[in-house]
């Protein structure tokens, strides 16, 4: 893989922020200065071959630039035959709209695992990255040439924000932000049966799991107004501390996932806030959203984070569930990761496992969901037992809408052996609660008993487990 020498910040003179001018460099990169920064226009070379060298380019002059710079992409459709990599670049980058600019392959794109280094079409290092109204459409079954270690040459990352290679040693806790809005991330079948030829559409974290905990602290990351198609994983977070994340956020600003095995995968984290709200979720296979703590990292490096994960409609149409919480599962230090708030979001089931899952979690809310459709169980939390680190205590589920769905084990809430001093408030006598575990409280619900169907849902749960961290 090539590493981009990183251009030193050059001195802007006085001039510039006074006044206007416009140049050619000759490469297809024109120059206008505003007070506001410096803009690096780039249109489609008519060659692909000149595209990744024109963008490249741009990105490195603007960084040279200083804080600020944009680089603005025409209408057009750009073809890259290489990754763009850049360091410290601290600015905008944009296209002429989702339904005009245009990133594209045209040919497998060559890389090198020898440095140890993921994959990633575009890889932005530190710096603050805003990138907006573009299109980028992966096509080709096999878009990598290489060492087969992705599965049928598949690319492993189309965005990713990081910290510094791991071929130079640095600190651990770099700096990193960074904002998309108005993009289509547009993937397509991979080599595979049921698998994609993109594995993660954004990667924003760490490039590998150990033995570096963090790679990126006090950022503020938003996914707006974005549309994600045909994917492994859509929005990837590996490893931060004291961000704060925004995925979607209002009626007006909620983004668009269709076709994928797991859109949202978020956590890993030390004291970071992530609101993942809003958003709609067609076609999940294995889930919408999954938020974890001590599912990949040993927690004793992680500190408490709060999810809020709200208004999210969600439809499911393979073996999986909804709404995923894990804290600690893995590793089960018994110590609380998690402050999860799940509230009103709606989940239909057609063929899924379940709405919403729990896993070692504490103090949770969930409150004011609906399940509807065919599927196992609208939600719940462990029916087997493993260690102290599946344990979920002082749950409250209130006001949730199961009654809808036609379940296939004939349960709307499961209470499983796991479950320790929960609470679940229901409203109408109909709704069906099987509780097995220690001083739960049921109101306004019907107490099931009756046979446990936790034997077939825990061999789905750690194939779905096993799936989902091979994807990481």
């Amino acid at each position: 893989m090539k590493i981009i020498t990183r251009f030193l910040p050059a001195f802007v003179c006085l001039c510039m922020l006074i006044a206007c001018s416009k140049s050619d460099d000759g490469l297809g990169i024109a120059t206008k200065q505003l007070k506001s920064g410096t803009i690096f226009t780039v249109s489609p070379s008519g060659n692909y071959n000149d595209d990744t060298y024109n963008i490249q380019t741009a990105l490195n002059n603007a960084i040279a630039a200083g804080q600020g710079s944009t680089v603005k992409l025409t209408a057009g459709t750009f073809y890259l035959k290489d990754i763009i990599e850049v360091d410290g670049f601290d600015g905008f980058f944009t296209g002429a709209g989702k339904d005009k600019t245009f990133i594209t392959t045209h040919d497998p794109i060559p890389f090198d695992a020898s440095s140890g280094d993921m994959f990633a079409l575009l890889k932005f290092r530190h710096g603050n990255l805003h990138m907006s109204d573009l299109t980028f459409n992966i096509s080709l079954t096999e878009p990598c040439a290489g060492p087969d270690d992705l599965g049928g040459h598949a690319m492993y990352a189309l965005v990713m924000v990081t910290g510094s290679s791991l071929a130079a040693p640095s600190p651990a806790e770099q700096p990193a932000s960074a904002s998309f809005s108005n993009i289509n991330f547009i993937g397509g079948e991979g080599l595979f049966q049921g698998m994609f030829n993109v594995v993660h559409f954004l990667w924003l974290g760490a490039e590998e799991t150990f033995p570096r905990p963090y790679e990126l602290v006090d950022g503020s990351f938003t996914v707006q107004n974005c549309n994600f198609n045909r994917a492994a994983v859509c929005v990837t977070n590996n490893a931060d501390k004291n961000c704060t994340w925004k995925i979607g956020g209002s009626g007006a600003t909620g983004n668009v996932f269709e076709t994928s095995i797991c859109s949202v995968q978020q956590g890993e984290s030390a004291g970071s806030t992530y609101e993942i709200s809003y958003n709609s979720f067609k076609d999940m296979r294995w889930g919408a959203i999954l938020a974890s703590q001590g599912m990949y990292y040993d927690p004793s490096i992680l500190a408490m984070s709060k999810f809020s994960i709200h208004h999210n409609q969600i439809t499911m149409t393979d073996y999986g569930d909804g709404i995923m919480l894990i804290d600690d599962s893995f590793y089960g230090d018994g110590r609380k990761l998690a402050d999860a708030v799940v509230s009103n979001n709606q989940v239909e089931l057609r063929g899924g496992m379940g709405g919403i899952y729990g896993e070692g979690i504490q103090g949770a809310i969930i409150t004011g969901n609906k399940i509807s459709g065919a599927g196992y169980i609208g939600i719940y939390f462990p029916c087997w037992y493993r260690g102290d680190g599946e344990i979920c205590r002082n749950i409250v589920l209130q006001g949730n809408n199961v009654q809808s769905l036609a379940a296939e084990s004939g349960v709307g809430i499961v209470l499983g052996r796991s479950t320790i001093d929960c609470s679940v408030i229901g409203g109408a006598a109909s709704t069906t609660v099987f509780n097995r575990g220690t001083n739960n409280i049921l109101t306004g619900v019907t107490n099931m008993q009756g046979n446990d169907p936790g034997d077939a849902i825990s061999l789905a749960m750690q194939a779905k487990h096993d799936m989902i961290k091979s994807l990481r």
